[in-house]
């Protein structure tokens, strides 16, 4: 027999965005500029394009004019993830069991707290499986400020902007580094996100946000280190040879003897750090 169906209160709905934007903390950081095209009055479907900056060619010299094409490229945002909590009860269960005088606090607010966190693991899994660049010592938890500060530097490198810049750590890290920055961490609000919860303080140009979620990252194993199995290689993929006992996994990452870091600005190399890779998921 078919099941009954019936259009989603939106009331309800409402209710749970509610408690979903004052809970989560990843999503808390995100960038929303591009949410006001999803919900103008002229509907654009699931999917915007989203034009990047356009990058030009390093300056010419001399007076004579030299000029070039402009190109701008685009890449697509689509939504198509989508994350839910669902439940049904009947007439009869409305009238005589259902607490319909707080059904916010009995029944919405628990799924929206469950989906927070769905949420906020899933965006923090993410974060961790696709980020080539890293610092510190894999599977090892910081116990001095070292690492947060090689990660300011290497932002700096990789010219990210300086605004917006977050570290999320769960009481693990916290607490082997607290100590180290009692005279540095304070409780003084996070400009423009006092409404956030678990906030630490600011150190190093970011701030300090914890979050029980952090997840734990599997490290492939080898025994003998693989090199390039032929110099000059180009593409999206690279042979290697020599591994013995290898069991890589997807989110590994490794660095190439002699292939460094880039400003995307001036074009140089930085002399002696060694540029970051990851090995990708299987498609």
């Amino acid at each position: 027999m078919a099941g009954n169906y019936e259009a989603v209160r939106q009331e309800v709905t409402g209710d749970s965005l509610d408690i979903l934007s004052n809970n989560c903390v990843v999503p808390a950081f995100i960038g929303r500029d591009k949410q006001r095209y999803f919900e103008g009055k002229v509907k654009i479907g699931d999917q915007l394009q989203i034009k990047r900056p356009i990058r030009r060619e390093k300056s010419a010299t001399g007076q004579a004019f030299q000029g070039t094409g402009l190109v701008r490229v685009t890449v697509p945002m689509v939504i198509a993830f989508w994350v839910q909590q669902s439940f049904e009860f009947n007439d009869t269960e409305e009238a005589m069991f259902l607490d319909m005088n707080n059904f916010k606090e009995e029944y919405t607010r628990p799924c929206a707290v469950q989906m927070c966190n769905d949420i906020d693991y899933l965006m923090l899994q993410y974060i961790a499986s696709t980020t080539p660049a890293w610092v510190g010592t894999a599977g090892s938890v910081p116990t001095t400020l070292d690492t947060y500060n090689s990660a300011q530097t290497k932002l700096n490198q990789l010219l990210a902007p300086d605004m917006d810049r977050v570290v999320m750590w769960n009481s693990s890290y916290q607490q082997q580094v607290i100590k180290a920055g009692s005279t540095v961490f304070n409780p003084q609000d996070i400009i423009g996100k006092q409404y956030l919860n678990g906030k630490v303080g600011r150190y190093a140009g970011a701030d300090f946000m914890r979050d029980e979620q952090i997840p734990s990252t599997n490290f492939g194993t080898y025994t003998t280190v693989g090199v390039v199995n032929g110099a000059g290689q180009q593409g999206t993929s690279i042979i290697t040879k020599t591994w013995t006992s290898c069991n890589l996994v997807a989110g590994d990452r490794f660095n190439f003897a002699g292939v460094y870091e880039i400003n995307s600005t001036n074009r140089n190399s930085y002399v002696n750090v060694l540029k970051g890779f990851q090995l990708p998921s299987p498609r």
